[in-house]
């Protein structure tokens, strides 16, 4: 199975003076897109809370048949909620959060009970806050059979205000990665380095077109980051 982990968000939608919740970002919209188009088997590896955003999410992961560990669901703390202007304007609420302050204990449990984890990709928060950067990690690097790692920064998708610890986290998760993938808006965090040897593997989308790296090769093929996920998923 895969396992997509990092932030789900809550969209807090205002347009033209109605609100709405819905859920939203990276994570979610990627574990949709896999599920429908791409492999019906797929878990998101992340915690939610139980406020009225996180029973919308939980219910929204439900509807599209996404398995979830309801023991990830935190009582304590809020949802990660993003405010969506439609005119153009957005702001992140994303202090402590449920989805941001998981603890390797309780991630690691999530996984230690499963024999399926067969490929876990790291998306955009994921690899960005402390402390669920280390959680999933650890979570993952310390399983007895340590499944195919995958990091997908999507470092458009958020914002990240620290940039200098953002890389410097993907750069430490790099020592343990055999793939990754990177969106046009992910280049820039790599100025001065050669994309082909950041890891095992390393896929550079643009556009719809895909540029793919592995073992000295190079090899091109359109699909953008769908196409991506289904050579990942043939993987099991």
């Amino acid at each position: 199975m895969i396992y997509l982990a990092g932030v789900l968000e809550c969209h807090l939608v205002i347009d033209s003076g109605s609100v709405s919740l819905a859920p939203g970002g990276v994570l979610y919209d990627t574990a949709v897109m896999v599920r429908r188009s791409v492999d019906p088997r797929v878990s998101v590896f992340s915690r939610l809370a139980n406020d009225g955003p996180g029973r919308i999410l939980l219910e929204a992961l439900v509807r599209e048949r996404i398995v979830f560990d309801p023991n990830l669901v935190c009582e304590s703390l809020p949802s990660y909620l993003v405010v969506e202007d439609r005119e153009g304007r957005s702001v992140t609420y994303s202090g402590s959060t449920s989805q941001v302050c998981a603890q390797s204990g309780e991630m690691s449990n999530a996984l230690a009970g499963n024999s399926d984890v067969d490929i876990v990709s790291v998306l955009g928060g994921g690899l960005y806050y402390q402390p669920l950067f280390s959680s999933i990690l650890d979570s993952v690097t310390f399983l007895p059979q340590k499944p195919y790692l995958v990091l997908d920064p999507a470092s458009g998708s958020f914002e990240h205000p620290d940039l200098p610890r953002y890389v410097r986290q993907i750069r430490t998760a790099l020592e343990y990665a055999d793939e990754l993938i990177l969106s046009q808006e992910d280049l820039g965090l790599f100025p001065d380095c050669e994309l082909s040897s950041l890891a095992p593997v390393v896929n550079i989308v643009r556009s719809g077109h895909v540029v793919r790296y592995q073992a000295g090769e190079k090899e091109e093929f359109e699909g953008g980051r769908q196409a991506v996920y289904r050579r990942l998923s043939q993987r099991m």
